[in-house]
């Protein structure tokens, strides 16, 4: 019995997708409980003023010492935010030392959150090492792939041989002896052969033992057919008269759903079938909601995910639905133009009017792409011209020069076309949409009303068009104040502007994503094969387990240095430092001279870039050397956002060094031989040991010395029995499980093939006995009169 409790739902929100945002919602709670018992256990009551105890009188109630030899001042500070901001630094292991727990219950608390801190960055790492694993849809679709892959492999390697072998012939050079020529056959064969597999080879392991249960299911209903007629053969029971009719058992339901392709064919195709031409491309023509038939770029035997199975093909494999499924949707091309009615031309009509939609569909994807680069390349540059106004008001600067002017006029013409391209981005995609329905789902075309529709109406749309279109315009500039803690500090509207300007970078992550599925073909039909859209989760997985996924990760690490610490500098920064100031508020003692824990603050360390990087090297590396430390609210907050970003890259760089270093089923296998091969030599050194005790033992036998086996031989005897055995094993038991699980597919496949046409074979030559007996005058034996006869022989 399994106990379904609170166990089983903690291991099933560590391992969904969620897993992420419930161990950041989970720590932030964890850490504001903690902040609040950590403020509570320093305040002390003594120095409220509501205190009773005589002793809050003394001289000790508010000098206190940790050494005895050094004194200071207790004061109760009340701030939750720095009680917080001190728990954080503890559980991520930085430390800045700018602030120390006093009291022994607060030292009790900062124990327990560095412990905390401790477990969550474990659980972290183990939940990103199990959202690095494919689903089983998304390997279905990386199986897709390699079976494409090594198809068109073959077609460009036969067509680089002939030209090679062309060139060779040319020369006069023979073909044994051009060493590359025969590299170049050799890859070829080996390709070759392996586009040659089944097209249940090329898909996931689970569905391959699924696919082999299925065969075997059917094995059985074989064996009992066979049975059924051998024991109506010895009985002479004439009843079953047909030559084959196996019993069929019902197909399981959750594989019923996913043939959808194949069930839209048999439920649409019209009853008068339509001359359909033949195909160049290999593709799979599907009827309309009219009637009409569009081109679905499905390939011959390409496996899909749970396609119903048919008694002689496997149980995921595409119809061919390109060639006619039967002898009475055969038409000859003589008889097309005399049979063809006007219906049936204007089906035709309509058929090249479907096929232009898909290269309309293909065209506007290749728009799509290039609309996402156009997007992201001109709120770059904005970004960028927002960024230098920005240093250059920091650069003591007039507020109002041409050169400040300029870039707010250029960081304005960007916007507009990042936003002209964001609006008709999202035109596209669902046009895009549509079409995809339409060809695939058989949804009527409509191309109207795109964007008073749906676009208007997605949330996404306004959050993306608003945090683009926000910039500071030509002529505009302001200045905004406020007390942080007991400090006062002031903004200005280009350094707030600049850091929301840098917030476009994130359109850059739909290029990534199209880069990531360039290599994809035809990534609309692999994402309705595999029931899911491949998104950014599916590109980033990509990434993250490729031989490249160490550069990656050091690559995002160091942009995410620059951007916290460009962010860290403008948030530390406060323009009352600055000549070109204008508010009277810069005048107040508390935005003179700042103070941080009764101590006076340095402001011009935030002046220099390479300041703030350094904050964000040793913050995300939870190293925190204490010599800087961020002082405002919002410094502190970007401080945290680095911190959190190098937490979650080192703990993503460990998983994929995990999933680096963890051998492959090749690897495993090659393994495994090299064991072998090892053995034998082990077999041969031992058995050589052995037959030199031997000779030892029998000299010493013929000098009339007689010796019992020592402990070294029984050892050696040991050793050669389990080297030999190790020796002997198999190639095949040799193979990853991978390759053992397409062993036994194959296996189970042939099985069922060669049990099958013996079951049809004996209910054929019953049926035809049977025929020729009620038919012949001459008295015919039966066949259990022929089977009782050899019986008795």
């Amino acid at each position: 019995a399994v106990k379904l409790g609170s166990r089983f739902a903690i291991k099933r929100l560590l391992a969904s997708r969620i897993a992420g945002w419930f161990l950041a919602c989970l720590w932030a709670g964890t850490l504001v409980l903690l902040g609040y018992w950590h403020r509570s256990a320093e305040a002390t009551a003594c120095l409220f003023g509501t205190a009773q105890n005589q002793r809050c009188h003394e001289a000790s109630a508010w000098e206190w010492t940790l050494d005895g030899t050094n004194f200071f001042t207790k004061t109760n500070d009340l701030y939750l935010q720095n009680a917080i901001w001190q728990t954080f630094v503890t559980a991520t292991s930085v430390g800045y030392g700018d602030t120390a727990p006093v009291m022994l219950g607060s030292k009790i608390i900062q124990s327990l959150s560095a412990l905390t801190g401790i477990l969550f960055s474990a659980l972290l790492t183990a939940a990103l090492q199990n959202l690095l694993h494919f689903s089983p849809d998304e390997h279905a679709v990386l199986m897709l792939l390699e079976g494409k892959k090594v198809r068109d492999d073959v077609k460009m390697l036969a067509a680089t041989l002939v030209g090679r072998w062309w060139r060779a012939r040319a020369r006069g050079v023979h073909r044994r002896k051009d060493q590359s020529l025969l590299l170049l056959i050799q890859t070829f064969k080996r390709i070759k052969n392996k586009a040659l597999l089944p097209s249940g080879y090329y898909q996931p392991d689970n569905l391959k033992v699924i696919s082999a249960c299925r065969k075997m299911r059917k094995v059985d209903d074989l064996l009992s057919t066979l049975s059924e007629l051998l024991h109506a053969i010895k009985t002479g029971d004439q009843s079953q008269s047909t030559p084959f009719s196996p019993a069929i058992r019902p197909k399981s339901p959750d594989l019923q759903s996913m043939g959808q392709v194949t069930q839209i064919r048999k439920n649409l195709l019209p009853m008068d079938p339509l001359p359909q031409s033949p195909n160049k491309e290999g593709t799979d023509p599907l009827p309309l909601s009219n009637g009409s038939a569009t081109t679905a770029p499905l390939t011959e035997g390409e496996p899909i995910q749970g396609v119903p199975e048919d008694e002689d093909t496997s149980p995921f494999r595409v119809q061919d639905l390109s060639k006619p499924a039967s002898a009475e949707h055969t038409r000859t091309d003589g008889d097309k133009g005399a049979e063809m009615s006007g219906t049936e031309w204007g089906r035709v009509v309509s058929n090249i009017v479907d096929s232009n939609i898909s290269r309309r569909k293909e065209r506007l994807e290749a728009k799509l792409r290039l609309n996402s680069l156009a997007s992201a390349v001109l709120a770059t540059l904005g970004s960028l011209a927002a960024v230098i106004q920005n240093e250059l008001i920091y650069d003591q600067t007039a507020i109002h020069s041409w050169k400040v002017e300029a870039l707010k006029c250029c960081n304005s013409f960007c916007t507009l076309g990042a936003c002209l391209c964001l609006v008709q981005y999202y035109r596209m995609t669902i046009l895009h949409q549509r079409l995809v329905k339409h060809l695939y789902q058989l949804v009527p075309l409509e191309t109207k009303h795109l964007f008073r529709g749906e676009v208007i109406g997605q949330w996404r749309f306004w959050f993306e068009f608003a945090l683009t279109a926000l910039h500071l315009p030509p002529g505009v500039t302001f200045e905004v104040g406020g007390f942080n803690l007991d400090n006062f500090i002031v903004y200005r509207a280009e350094s707030i502007l600049c850091i929301i300007n840098s917030l476009r970078l994130h359109l850059w992550a739909r290029v990534i994503r199209n880069v990531g599925l360039r290599d994809l073909p035809h990534v609309s039909i692999l994402s309705n094969i595999s029931n899911r859209p491949l998104n950014y989760s599916f590109v980033l997985k990509r990434l993250l387990t490729s031989k490249w996924a160490i550069v990656h990760v050091s690559t995002v690490w160091g942009f995410s240095f620059l951007i916290c610490g460009y962010w860290y500098r403008c948030a530390e920064l406060s323009v009352c430092q600055l000549n070109t100031t204008v508010t009277a508020d810069c005048l107040r003692p508390e935005a003179q001279q700042w103070t941080l824990y009764g101590t006076e603050v340095d402001q011009s360390r935030s002046q220099w870039i390479q300041q703030a990087m350094w904050v964000t090297v040793i913050t995300s590396t939870m190293v925190g050397y204490g010599d800087i430390f961020p002082v405002t609210h919002f410094g502190r907050f970007f401080a945290s956002l680095a911190c959190i970003t190098g937490l979650l890259l080192g703990s993503l760089l460990t998983a994929v060094i995990m999933t680096l270093i963890a051998r492959n089923p090749a690897e495993e296998a090659a393994l495994h031989l090299l064991e072998r091969e090892k053995a034998k030599k082990l077999l041969m050194t031992t058995a050589a040991k052995l037959l030199q005790l031997w000779w030892r033992h029998r000299k010493l036998n013929k000098m009339g010395i007689k010796r019992n086996a020592s402990q070294a031989t029984y050892m050696l005897l040991q050793q050669l029995r389990s080297a030999r055995e190790a020796s002997k094993r198999d190639v095949s038991d040799l193979q990853s499980t991978s390759a053992r699980v397409n062993d036994i597919l194959m296996r189970a496949s042939t099985i069922h093939s060669l049990l099958k046409d013996i079951v049809e074979e004996v209910g054929l030559q019953r049926s035809k006995w049977s025929r020729i007996r009620r038919e012949s005058v001459v008295d015919v034996p039966s066949l259990e009169e022929v089977w009782q006869g050899q019986n008795h022989m």
